[in-house]
């Protein structure tokens, strides 16, 4: 039996064959490598937000029947926040200074749950409560952070919140009262203009100190000498009787608001006389 006889190849053919060879190699190597990368997760993006209020006037806010600086007010803020991409959770933390501990933080929700409207949607909603004293004025820090579902944090949304206090003392004017008077009056009556710049509710109270520091009430109920109730115009009437000493009074009046802040005083002095 005889076989065929091919002619020999030359070695440069050969070369040439054998880096085909490799190249197809190669190629089919990248192919199977492509087959196994991972596409890199893009973090969430927040599409926008909404956080309101963004200003709190804690004057407005009434926990008792008197405004004090030691209150504890709680404040309820609603945060929104739309993501271009759906993540697993949009956190928040309420701060005034990142070196100490935040005032309150949490997560918003996409569940549908108040004060969330639809499931599901991308759109997170939630309630930020927090507590402040009274005597708080100045900004606080609100931030939102989306997060994906696997741990892949997305740019933050930062919201300013003002806390503010627009209360204005009270004003006293037209002081009605005698510089002299004798005790076979037995009686007299003082009264004093009371006026207030955030209205007249707002006035707790206008009062008569003495030189012993004994403090009296006037008073705007239409009573106890008072013309008209309401009108503005606090009234007393200062007793007398025989064992007053003789001599000179000075008297200090004043009005307080409901938040503590004082009026301008108003000095008067009352001789005594037989």
């Amino acid at each position: 039996m005889s076989f065929p006889v091919f002619p020999a190849i030359p070695l440069f053919q050969q070369a040439q064959l054998f880096i085909i060879g490799l190249l197809f190699a190669f190629a089919g190597c990248e192919s199977q490598h492509n087959g196994v990368i991972d596409v890199l997760t893009q973090p969430p993006t927040i599409v926008s937000a909404s956080v309101t209020p963004s200003a709190v006037l804690t004057d407005s806010m009434n926990i008792g029947p008197f405004q004090l600086p030691e209150d504890i007010l709680t404040i309820i803020l609603t945060a929104s926040v739309k993501v271009g991409a759906s993540p697993s959770t949009v956190g928040y933390t309420l701060f005034q200074d990142r070196r100490l501990q935040p005032l309150t933080e949490g997560e918003l929700n996409n569940l549908g749950v108040s004060p969330d409207i639809f499931a599901s949607d991308s759109i997170f909603t939630g309630a930020v409560t927090f507590q402040i004293n009274r005597s708080f004025i100045g900004n606080l820090t609100l931030e939102l952070v989306p997060q994906s579902s696997d741990g892949i944090i997305g740019t933050s949304f930062l919201q300013t919140i003002e806390i503010q206090r627009f209360n204005h003392p009270p004003v006293l004017s037209n002081l009605q009262a005698p510089d002299t008077v004798r005790i076979s009056l037995q009686s007299f009556v003082i009264s004093v203009q009371a006026s207030d710049p955030d209205g007249a509710p707002d006035i707790a109270s206008v009062t008569r100190q003495t030189p012993s520091g004994l403090i009296l009430n006037l008073n705007d109920s239409g009573t106890n000498g008072d013309a008209v109730a309401g009108d503005g115009i606090y009234t007393e009437v200062v007793d007398l009787d025989s064992s007053t000493p003789l001599g000179s009074y000075s008297f200090v009046f004043r009005a307080l608001d409901q938040s503590n802040a004082t009026s301008n005083t108003i000095l008067h002095t009352i001789i005594v006389l037989q």
